[in-house]
């Protein structure tokens, strides 16, 4: 595991990036629909990092609608110093070329997979090429993403990269990180607006008992065990302003990261994302929130990372 900064959030923009970026939120309030999904494949056991990443970003309804109006390649070419931003791009393409196909689309909103869809596995090559290839950290990751929108001459990659924080969250005190932990972070620090909030979670390897708990803080209808500060802090969002995205997972045992991506026609399903999927035997790709808790017990998924994003852009 590489440990270096992960924190990475700006102060707040020039007024008129703020209104280009509000202006993109009738476009964000389209996408009701959950967009159409894919595999990856992974035929080296060492990508899961990146796929995790890009499902996530891909399952944001504000990241997506900003990439889609703004940064897709033929919005904008990226620069010769811009390669995570160009991997970005070719995966994202890659990626939406099955989608756009009629019958595709229609198995996948009948929340079926077509034998023609899952044969269709996205290659990892694009996002290798720009973040390196081996082993990585999906928090290092968005990070290094973050810090390169921000340098960009692209004034839609630098308002994207404003709007994106992340937050390190660790146990202080023997007690399982929460959202409530999270949000009095962002609260300190200044950075409750942030369209984009990811949560670094860090715990020590945990028992099938302690990976459910954990999982139960994060996940929507959760538990907050830890003095919730509002009741909406215990049902999935994160201050009550922000839902969540996706839940990123790491099974330490064989250090593989997995995915639970929120379903945008169903507040109650989620996708799951799995580019080695002989290593959780019998996990359907489609499942409840609620159930969440219970099958990250069972596959040792303990959950290390939550994006969320505000409900005001949607």
């Amino acid at each position: 595991m590489t440990t270096g900064k992960r924190l990475s959030f700006s102060r707040s923009p020039p007024v008129q990036r703020r209104r280009s970026f509000a202006a993109r939120r009738s476009v964000a309030a389209k996408h009701r629909q959950s967009f159409p999904h894919r595999d990856f494949s992974n035929p080296e056991a060492e990508t899961c990092w990146l796929s995790c990443l890009f499902q996530a970003l891909w399952h944001s309804v504000v990241f997506h609608a900003v990439f889609e109006q703004d940064l897709v390649p033929e919005k904008y070419v990226a620069g010769p110093d811009e390669t995570l931003l160009a991997a970005l791009q070719q995966t994202w393409m890659e990626y939406k070329a099955e989608g756009q196909d009629k019958a595709q689309e229609d198995t996948v909103e009948h929340g079926r997979v077509s034998s023609r869809g899952a044969d269709a596995l996205v290659p990892a090559d694009g996002l290798v090429g720009g973040f390196g290839e081996g082993y990585g950290d999906m928090s290092e990751a968005l990070a290094c993403l973050q810090s390169e929108l921000s340098d960009s001459g692209n004034m839609a990659a630098i308002a994207l990269s404003e709007r994106m924080v992340l937050l390190p969250l660790a146990c202080t005190d023997g007690s399982l990180p929460g959202p409530a932990s999270a949000w009095k972070q962002a609260q300190e620090w200044q950075v409750c607006g942030a369209s984009l909030i990811a949560v670094d979670i860090t715990v020590t390897q945990l028992a099938r008992e302690g990976i459910e708990s954990l999982a139960r803080l994060w996940v929507p209808d959760g538990q907050l065990a830890e003095g919730a500060m509002d009741e909406a802090a215990a049902s999935g969002s994160l201050g009550g302003s922000h839902k969540l995205v996706a839940l990123v997972c790491y099974m330490w045992h064989l250090q593989h990261y997995v995915a639970f991506c929120r379903r945008q026609n169903s507040s109650v399903r989620c996708c799951f994302f799995n580019d080695l999927p002989e290593l959780t035997p019998g996990m359907p790709k489609e499942v409840e929130w609620q159930r969440v808790p219970e099958v990250c017990g069972q596959y040792s998924l303990t959950p290390r990372l939550a994006l969320f994003e505000s409900s005001s852009l949607q």
